[in-house]
């Protein structure tokens, strides 16, 4: 599913001290909600009824409760028209990905190129201090 590729590699171009915690959080997911629009899809942990339960898991520090984390554009198959995707995060979670144009039409197997990818992390997300020095906060469950 061309969705499914987009956004492993709008995760695996994260820096490890970030991607580490958004895979925690992913593995975790078993709610997927797509907008409307069909170019967006919010990603939740449903636990006992709560649809946005983080108990237990690591949150990212972040600067503001809203801002992106990786920006991707990408070829599709051999269209001349690229397509944008962005992984959000919301209250120190990965919580959406947004595509500039709806892609969950494609056929499994279609070709995905990255060509382009943009940090855009870097003013949101501080940077550990030291090695080995944990990015993310547990959130106690």
């Amino acid at each position: 599913m061309v969705e499914h590729r987009l956004i492993e590699e709008l995760i695996s171009a994260l820096p490890d001290w970030l991607r580490t915690t958004v895979e925690a959080q992913f593995e975790s997911y078993n709610l997927a909600q797509r907008e409307v629009n069909g170019r967006e899809l919010n990603f939740y942990r449903k636990v006992g009824g709560r649809a946005n339960c983080m108990d237990g898991l690591p949150l990212l520090s972040m600067n503001g409760d809203e801002a992106p984390l990786m920006r991707i554009t990408a070829q599709l198959a051999e269209e001349p028209e690229c397509v944008h995707a962005t992984l959000n995060a919301v209250g120190g979670r990965a919580f959406c990905v947004g595509f500039s144009r709806r892609v969950d039409r494609y056929a499994d197997g279609t070709k995905v190129a990255v060509i382009g990818i943009t940090e855009a992390w870097r003013s949101n997300f501080p940077r550990p201090k030291a090695l080995g020095e944990q990015i993310g906060s547990s959130n106690g469950g």
